[in-house]
């Protein structure tokens, strides 16, 4: 709460919450008229009229006031009040004369945005969707060039592209927040790039986080900094910059080499899993839940044997158009153990992770009951490492399971989860 103390040309500042705390007394100057209030872009703002100093004086609202303007309004400035969101109107106590414009003496992005909407005959909508296009075509740019480049699968494309983005979305006309706008501008790219970039489910769904946290951060930085009057793009660059080179040379990478076990007890003789394992891999068995949302599925196996040379043949379909063979070796088989060497993989996996062996560990506990280990070794391809390694991982994990559920139980099937 702000209170004019005119005999004595002050102001004074109390919390309007109980117990009504006080915060402040600023000094103004002789016969302190009346006040008003403006919140824009800017900032929160009190405008003071001081009648003996011919002049209004302008704070920046918070726990301390600050003087941030004064500004000359003519002999005896009394009233203040709004007119418009970029106007202001003063009375003259003396001549009963009504002054406007006052608040153009304080440059805000959105007085600049009205004089460009009256020039042009655009409206503020109109000018947002114009910024929202040109972001969107950016993005897309963008895309081209680094596929262009080989780098489709590293951080430039899913932490730059997204950088770009929610960059240039935070220059349109202010809305509420820069984050809300962000938040719909990749909102739209995520549902254009499946119509126009040819990206399947599983890759948008995937990328989805990541293009909706670079947002919530850039939108969060900007709305901060513009809180506090402070430079932003600074900010963004130190932040973003080194996030978004990850995965664009060998130098810039992380170990991409990662091991995944998935053990079971199955209820089978040692002698039974063998031979199921010697057999061509059942398709038919259901994958888990995770592993359905869009990913390729082995429809069709071949090959058969566990001596070393033995040949197996895993068809995989779906995967956003591109099916795939992927073609395995036996490289070493001994009393409870096969390991498959992939020899080739043409399958969409490929495009995420690059399959290098997998082991299998058979050791009887009982004349009834087996432990067996499936072990995949692979090589991550996607960036950043922070994001797609946990994902990676756990989809291998699940893979591991379902193996030993379709390839080492023998009789019946058993149902995926």
């Amino acid at each position: 709460m702000w209170f004019t103390l005119k005999d004595v040309g002050e102001v004074q500042v109390f919390s309007a919450q109980p117990p009504f705390e006080y915060k402040a007394t600023l000094h103004m100057g002789p016969i302190t008229n009346h006040l008003n209030f403006a919140h824009n872009c800017n900032g929160k703002f009190a405008y003071v009229t001081i009648g003996g100093a011919n002049a209004v004086k302008v704070f920046r609202r918070g726990a301390t006031p600050q003087l941030v303007a004064t500004i000359p309004a003519g002999d005896l400035p009394h009233g203040i009040w709004r007119v418009s969101c970029n106007l202001a109107s003063i009375s003259n106590s003396s001549t009963g004369r009504v002054q406007r414009g006052l608040s153009r003496s304080l440059p805000r992005k959105e007085d600049q945005m009205n004089d460009l909407e009256r020039k042009t005959s655009i409206s503020r909508s109109q000018w947002s969707l114009i910024f929202l296009i040109l972001a969107v075509s950016a993005g897309s740019v963008m895309f081209r060039l680094i596929v262009f480049g080989g780098l489709e699968q590293t951080a430039v494309l899913f932490i730059g592209i997204p950088a770009v983005l929610a960059t240039s979305l935070a220059l349109m006309p202010k809305a509420k927040t820069v984050t809300g706008g962000i938040m719909r501008g990749v909102t739209l790219a995520l549902l254009l790039s499946g119509v126009f970039l040819g990206e399947g489910f599983i890759c948008i769904l995937m990328a989805s986080p990541l293009f909706y946290s670079v947002g919530l951060l850039v939108g969060a930085i900007v709305d901060w900094n513009r809180a506090k009057r402070r430079t932003t793009l600074s900010c963004l660059l130190l932040i973003l910059l080194p996030m978004s080179i990850e995965g664009s040379s060998p130098r810039l990478s992380f170990n991409r080499e990662e091991t995944v076990q998935a053990s079971q007890v199955v209820h089978a003789s040692e002698l039974d899993v063998q031979l199921t394992l010697s057999h061509s891999p059942r398709t038919s068995t259901p994958l888990p839940a995770y592993l359905r949302m869009g990913f390729p599925r082995p429809t069709e196996a071949s090959g058969d044997g566990l001596e070393v040379g033995a040949v197996r043949r895993i068809h995989f379909a779906g995967g956003e158009g591109h099916p795939g063979d992927l073609l395995l070796t036996v490289g070493a088989s001994h009393h409870g153990y096969v390991r498959f060497d992939v020899v080739s993989d043409s399958s969409k996996v490929a495009h995420w992770l690059d399959w290098k062996s997998s082991e299998v560990h058979w050791t009887a506990l009982d004349a009834q009951h087996t432990s067996v280990t499936w072990t995949l070794h692979f090589e991550r391809r996607l960036d950043p490492a922070w994001y797609f390694r946990p994902w990676e991982r756990y989809a291998a994990h699940l893979a591991g399971a379902y193996l030993i559920r379709a390839n080492a139980i023998p009789g019946a099937e058993k149902q995926g989860e």
